[in-house]
């Protein structure tokens, strides 16, 4: 993001603001935010995600602020649309433990699982066929 004030007196030091929306992004965990030049007429911001989440996802802006002699100028950036895809879950399927004799009975358990960074809640639906014959 790049925030210009004026050359003259009148408009100077520039600052950049991130949102998620209406909520401002402050540095985290695994966010960052960087400015690469600050000075009375320019700013340079960027924001980063060292490990993106899904909680990540949304709108985008930044938000520029110029100080004038006498009021703040504050003007947003078109919004981005940040979308983090899922994966599909991994899914196993165990057996019971045991002999597997006829007349006897049988467990099978089905796991479906999704990587750590998938941090917001997802249902996952379990379906079961079954084809039992004497075949």
């Amino acid at each position: 993001c790049i925030v210009r004030g004026g050359t003259s007196g009148t408009a100077r030091f520039p600052s950049a603001e991130w949102w998620s929306g209406s909520t401002p992004v402050f540095p985290g965990e695994d966010s960052n935010l960087a400015e690469t030049v600050k000075n009375a007429t320019t700013s340079i911001s960027f924001l980063s995600f060292s490990t993106l989440r899904t909680s990540h996802g949304g709108e985008y802006t930044c938000r520029g602020r110029v100080l004038l002699v006498t009021a703040e100028v504050i003007a947003a950036s078109s919004p981005v649309d940040v979308v983090v895809r899922l994966p599909a879950p991994t899914v196993t399927v165990s057996v019971s433990s045991g002999a597997l004799n006829e007349g006897t009975s049988l467990t099978l358990t089905c796991t479906a699982t999704l990587p750590p960074w998938v941090d917001t809640d997802v249902n996952v639906t379990i379906n079961w066929t079954a084809d039992i014959s004497n075949e």
